[in-house]
């Protein structure tokens, strides 16, 4: 028996207690207003930083696992739809997007987590209406930002890097595959050592299905062309990718007249092939499909199910040695309706879920940790008559951070909550 699969084991099963133990602090209302659009990225030290909108503006917060919330936090500028990513070590990449009349930007600005603060640069601009803006980072620090843009009725997928030895964006965004007449959402996933792909679906008179796009970061190089992945379309495109640059997909057809179908397909990068599309579930309506993967090929899967009759189930399954859990384990329970569902993953420590569950006494926030089974659920804080939305799990091996928007219009407030 090798060391370094003891090693990994060893690891796992403290991940594991370190999850189903965790701690959760009361929470903190960080800011009130005209709150939202909040985004967090943490090392795995657990220190992060937050970035999040009121009134139109940015404001950006450090915070620190053995902390409480900090009271200082500082403007960074206008701008909304904020996305941030970091590596294990704390250096990350946030990005914002500014919109007036006439142009939209893209702002992206790199970042240490141990020492706050922006040096923001445009690396976009243009007409049109900026959408689906996500990024990913590697081990060393260099990251890859993806977009598409809707002009006049057209719709274009745009890539671009940050290269952290450089400490330099590219000069111009690669335009991934053609523009078309029909709306994209592009679907980005990288691993640590800087491969990626980026899939989108499309409907051609001669292709329907979803097509992809490589790239390597040591060549800065993409594929000359998308190249097909799986002939079916589907929605909800989810894609996770392994250290070997192996990746897991999965999306959800809906024939017409006939039951939703969740799918999946694995690509193996030994040789370049997706292996046969599978059915992992079938219902009336499958949707809000959620997948979180780590970097040793394991994943987990939420999505919404709506049965015949009764209110609607969040169902889960796990992906552990290439192969999927045979029967799904439902992840809610018959005490409310839930209203929206978070999938909070990150290397060393197995992941959590997040739900926002209505009942007699308010909104109330809750947490499951997930690692070889499904743990008891966990509340965070007391019940709040005031709604709660835009809920985000984001989580580190010493903890996890859940923040939320609690109340609406001016009055709302931005919470945040500690797992340690």
């Amino acid at each position: 028996m090798s060391f370094t699969f003891l090693k990994q084991a060893f690891d796992q099963m403290i991940g594991n207690t370190k999850t189903e133990r965790l701690a959760w602090r009361p929470p903190q209302i960080v800011d009130r207003g005209l709150v939202g659009g909040a985004s967090l990225a943490l090392d795995h030290n657990g220190r992060g930083l937050m970035l999040w909108e009121n009134n139109a503006e940015l404001r950006l917060m450090p915070l620190r696992p053995s902390e409480g919330a900090a009271i200082a936090n500082f403007p960074v500028g206008p701008g909304g739809r904020s996305v941030m990513v970091a590596s294990d070590k704390g250096l990350g990449v946030a990005l914002w997007i500014e919109e007036d009349p006439a142009l939209s930007r893209i702002m992206g600005s790199p970042f240490n987590v141990a020492s706050p603060g922006f040096s923001p640069s445009t690396i976009f601009q243009g007409e049109g209406q900026i959408q689906h803006l996500q990024a990913a980072i590697d081990r060393r620090g260099s990251a890859l930002v993806v977009w598409c843009v809707e002009h006049s009725g057209t719709w274009e997928i745009l890539a671009q890097s940050y290269d952290a030895r450089k400490a330099a964006w590219d000069e111009q965004p690669v335009h991934l595959g053609k523009s078309t007449e029909h709306a994209l959402i592009p679907r980005l996933a990288m691993n640590c050592r800087g491969r990626a792909l980026v899939a989108w679906e499309l409907q051609e008179a001669h292709f329907e299905g979803f097509v992809v796009s490589h790239y390597w970061t040591s060549e800065h190089l993409w594929s000359d062309s998308p190249v097909p992945g799986a002939a079916v379309f589907g929605h909800e495109l989810e894609l996770t990718m392994d250290n070997r640059g192996d990746a897991l997909a999965v999306w959800v057809v809906r024939p017409h007249g006939q039951p939703a179908r969740l799918e999946t397909a694995r690509y193996r990068t030994a040789d370049s092939v997706w292996e046969e599309t599978q059915v992992l579930a079938s219902g009336p309506n499958v949707s809000h499909v959620q997948l979180r993967g780590t970097e040793d090929g394991r994943a987990w899967l939420l999505w919404r199910q709506q049965e015949a009759n009764g209110p609607p189930r969040i169902m889960g399954k796990r992906y552990m040695a290439r192969a999927w859990q045979a029967s799904p384990e439902r992840v809610d329970s018959d005490k409310g309706l839930v209203k929206e569902t978070v999938l909070g993953c990150a290397e060393g420590t197995p992941p959590g879920i997040l739900l926002v569950q209505q009942g007699a006494q308010g909104d109330a926030i809750q947490f499951r940790p997930w690692g070889e089974q499904l743990g008891p659920a966990v509340p965070i804080g007391l019940s709040s008559h005031d709604p709660i939305s835009e809920p985000q799990l984001v989580m580190s091996p010493v903890g996890a951070i859940a923040l939320w928007r609690q109340g609406e219009g001016k009055g709302a407030g931005l919470v945040v909550a500690k797992g340690l």
